[in-house]
Protein backbone atom coordinates (compact mmCIF):
# COMPACT_ATOMS: atom_id res chain seq x y z
CA UNK A 1 0.00 0.00 0.00
CA UNK A 2 3.05 2.42 0.52
CA UNK A 3 3.92 2.09 -3.20
CA UNK A 4 0.48 3.19 -3.75
CA UNK A 5 0.58 5.83 -1.70
CA UNK A 6 4.00 7.41 -3.06
CA UNK A 7 2.57 6.84 -6.52
CA UNK A 8 -0.48 8.42 -6.20
CA UNK A 9 -0.30 11.56 -8.48
CA UNK A 10 1.55 9.17 -11.30
CA UNK A 11 -2.16 6.80 -10.87
CA UNK A 12 -4.64 9.45 -10.12
CA UNK A 13 -6.37 11.98 -13.03
CA UNK A 14 -8.00 14.63 -11.51
CA UNK A 15 -7.15 14.00 -8.02
CA UNK A 16 -9.29 11.23 -8.47
CA UNK A 17 -8.42 7.52 -8.93
CA UNK A 18 -10.83 4.82 -10.60
CA UNK A 19 -11.26 1.24 -9.64
CA UNK A 20 -9.66 0.14 -12.83
CA UNK A 21 -6.68 2.32 -12.35
CA UNK A 22 -6.27 0.73 -9.05
CA UNK A 23 -6.35 -2.60 -9.95
CA UNK A 24 -4.01 -1.85 -12.76
CA UNK A 25 -2.03 -0.41 -10.29
CA UNK A 26 -2.21 -3.45 -8.16
CA UNK A 27 -1.07 -5.98 -11.25
CA UNK A 28 2.00 -3.49 -11.88
CA UNK A 29 0.70 -1.32 -14.10
CA UNK A 30 1.36 2.28 -12.18
CA UNK A 31 0.62 4.83 -13.83
CA UNK A 32 -2.11 6.41 -15.61
CA UNK A 33 -1.10 6.21 -18.90
CA UNK A 34 0.03 2.80 -18.66
CA UNK A 35 -3.38 1.59 -17.49
CA UNK A 36 -5.04 3.40 -20.52
CA UNK A 37 -2.40 2.74 -23.11
CA UNK A 38 -4.61 -0.37 -25.45
CA UNK A 39 -2.21 -3.40 -26.15
CA UNK A 40 -2.52 -4.88 -29.45
CA UNK A 41 -3.54 -8.64 -28.46
CA UNK A 42 -3.00 -10.04 -31.52
CA UNK A 43 0.53 -8.24 -32.18
CA UNK A 44 1.85 -9.32 -28.91
CA UNK A 45 0.92 -12.98 -29.53
CA UNK A 46 3.26 -13.10 -32.11
CA UNK A 47 5.98 -11.48 -30.58
CA UNK A 48 5.56 -13.60 -28.07
CA UNK A 49 5.76 -16.63 -30.12
CA UNK A 50 9.16 -15.12 -32.02
CA UNK A 51 10.92 -14.36 -28.75
CA UNK A 52 9.88 -17.32 -27.01
CA UNK A 53 12.11 -20.43 -26.18
CA UNK A 54 11.00 -23.92 -26.98
CA UNK A 55 9.56 -24.63 -23.84
CA UNK A 56 7.45 -21.50 -24.70
CA UNK A 57 8.68 -19.50 -21.71
CA UNK A 58 10.42 -15.91 -22.10
CA UNK A 59 13.61 -15.95 -20.76
CA UNK A 60 16.15 -12.96 -19.00
CA UNK A 61 18.10 -14.47 -22.56
CA UNK A 62 15.48 -14.23 -24.68
CA UNK A 63 15.13 -10.58 -24.14
CA UNK A 64 18.21 -9.63 -24.58
CA UNK A 65 18.55 -11.25 -28.20
CA UNK A 66 15.33 -10.17 -28.62
CA UNK A 67 14.96 -6.75 -27.04
CA UNK A 68 14.64 -4.50 -30.29
CA UNK A 69 11.55 -6.35 -31.20
CA UNK A 70 10.11 -6.72 -27.70
CA UNK A 71 11.18 -2.36 -27.75
CA UNK A 72 9.05 -2.26 -30.76
CA UNK A 73 5.67 -4.16 -29.67
CA UNK A 74 5.35 -3.91 -25.59
CA UNK A 75 8.34 -2.36 -23.94
CA UNK A 76 6.83 -2.94 -20.85
CA UNK A 77 8.35 -6.69 -20.79
CA UNK A 78 11.56 -5.13 -20.50
CA UNK A 79 10.76 -2.65 -17.60
CA UNK A 80 8.99 -5.26 -15.33
CA UNK A 81 9.78 -8.69 -16.62
CA UNK A 82 9.96 -9.88 -12.42
CA UNK A 83 6.57 -8.13 -11.83
CA UNK A 84 5.33 -9.92 -14.98
CA UNK A 85 6.36 -13.53 -14.15
CA UNK A 86 3.46 -14.44 -11.27
CA UNK A 87 4.79 -17.54 -10.43
CA UNK A 88 8.33 -16.38 -9.97
CA UNK A 89 10.28 -18.71 -12.50
CA UNK A 90 12.13 -16.38 -13.88
CA UNK A 91 10.49 -16.89 -16.99
CA UNK A 92 7.54 -15.32 -18.18
CA UNK A 93 4.56 -17.60 -20.19
CA UNK A 94 1.93 -16.31 -22.58
CA UNK A 95 -1.02 -16.77 -19.49
CA UNK A 96 1.35 -14.47 -17.64
CA UNK A 97 1.94 -11.70 -20.40
CA UNK A 98 -1.85 -12.27 -21.35
CA UNK A 99 -2.72 -11.27 -17.65
CA UNK A 100 -0.08 -8.40 -17.21
CA UNK A 101 -1.18 -6.93 -20.88
CA UNK A 102 -5.06 -7.77 -20.45
CA UNK A 103 -5.57 -5.56 -17.62
CA UNK A 104 -7.81 -6.44 -14.33
CA UNK A 105 -10.67 -9.04 -16.35
CA UNK A 106 -7.84 -11.33 -17.23
CA UNK A 107 -6.01 -11.16 -13.66
CA UNK A 108 -9.30 -11.90 -11.91
CA UNK A 109 -9.31 -14.93 -14.15
CA UNK A 110 -5.70 -15.94 -13.52
CA UNK A 111 -6.42 -15.50 -9.75
CA UNK A 112 -9.59 -17.86 -9.76
CA UNK A 113 -7.86 -20.50 -11.86
CA UNK A 114 -5.76 -20.81 -9.10
CA UNK A 115 -7.98 -21.66 -6.53
CA UNK A 116 -9.37 -25.02 -6.27
CA UNK A 117 -13.25 -26.06 -5.80
CA UNK A 118 -15.62 -22.78 -4.61
CA UNK A 119 -17.62 -22.64 -8.37
CA UNK A 120 -20.38 -21.28 -7.21
CA UNK A 121 -18.59 -18.32 -5.70
CA UNK A 122 -16.15 -18.11 -8.62
CA UNK A 123 -19.47 -18.13 -11.11
CA UNK A 124 -20.89 -14.84 -8.49
CA UNK A 125 -17.86 -13.23 -8.65
CA UNK A 126 -17.76 -13.20 -12.43
CA UNK A 127 -21.21 -11.57 -12.50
Amino acid sequence: MSHFIRDYESVARDGRVTRTAFLAFCVGKSTAEECTREVDMVQLRKMFDEVAGPAGQIRVADLVKHKTRIQQVFPVLLEKFSEIDLNNTSTVSWAELEVFAGGTGEWLEYQLDQVIGLELLKQQIRQ
